[in-house]
């Protein structure tokens, strides 16, 4: 979307420090306000007002037309269904690694191919919220990477997704490294995953289905000589231990 015009930005220059810079932080309402700030200016829905036709002074470089007319034209196609729902000031790179996969997220939202369930007149663009079926059903088929996030991880097992990345950090978890803001996320394919079921239990599922708790069979391996892995501090205790599969079978083997 090209720059705007001075015409086009006469609304904006009136109220520009106020209205502007901090008023997309308001109107998104958004703690990572930088992700969905570019991410809207790189899907090219909401105007950036060129250098030379910015008055003095002000940092912002947004039009707040454009805005307005976005959060209007979302709001006009609100569609009520019940169900668990995301503001959309979380549709950043925190809830997916894919980039494009979002950006054609925000496109659908847009042009009300996706609705927002919840868009009241008295509510801002970024406290408007979506049903978490539609986005994430989009996203799954629109991302370009079939590698599985942490939380895919977590939602497709039943794990801690806190959990699958420390694994992964440990390199006891296939998976690769992409940049993720300031620190970094972790993809898993599938086989990797497979590759890590093969290989290791965690102790808190193994608990689970045997009726008992991770303390207890902590305590039945350590007096056995079973050494556990993978386990991360968390306050004065520990979490995540992993159980060779091998070491379960000796176990079993000896009991026999």
């Amino acid at each position: 979307m090209a720059a705007s015009s001075p015409k086009e930005t006469f609304a904006w220059s009136c109220k520009a420090d106020k209205h502007q810079q901090g008023g997309l932080k308001a109107d998104l309402c958004c703690a990572s306000m930088s992700d969905v700030r570019h991410l809207l200016r790189g899907s090219e829905l909401i105007n950036e007002v060129a250098p030379e036709y910015r008055p003095p002074l002000v940092d912002g470089c947004i039009d707040s037309e454009s805005l307005k007319e976005l959060t209007t034209n979302i709001r006009n196609c609100t569609q009520v269904q019940a169900g668990e729902t995301i503001p959309f000031n979380q549709l950043n790179l925190r809830r997916t690694t894919d980039r494009a996969a979002l950006m054609d997220v925000l496109q659908k939202i847009s042009t009300g191919v996706i609705k927002p369930v919840v868009a009241e007149e008295n509510m801002r663009l970024g406290e408007f919220h979506f049903s978490v079926s539609d986005i994430d059903r989009e996203l799954g088929t629109q991302r370009l990477s079939k590698d599985w996030t942490a939380n895919d991880v977590a939602k497709l097992t039943g794990w801690k997704a806190q959990a699958v990345t420390h694994w992964c950090k440990l390199g006891l978890l296939g998976s690769r490294t992409v940049p993720h803001g300031p620190s970094e996320s972790f993809l898993v394919k599938p086989q990797q995953l497979a590759v890590f079921q093969s290989e290791y239990m965690p102790v808190a599922t193994l608990a689970r289905s045997r009726g008992t708790t991770s303390r207890k069979l902590l305590s039945d391996f350590e007096s056995k000589g079973i050494e556990t892995h993978g386990a991360q501090m968390e306050g004065k205790t520990t979490r995540g231990h992993l159980v060779k599969l091998s070491d379960l079978a000796s176990l079993l083997s000896e009991a026999a």
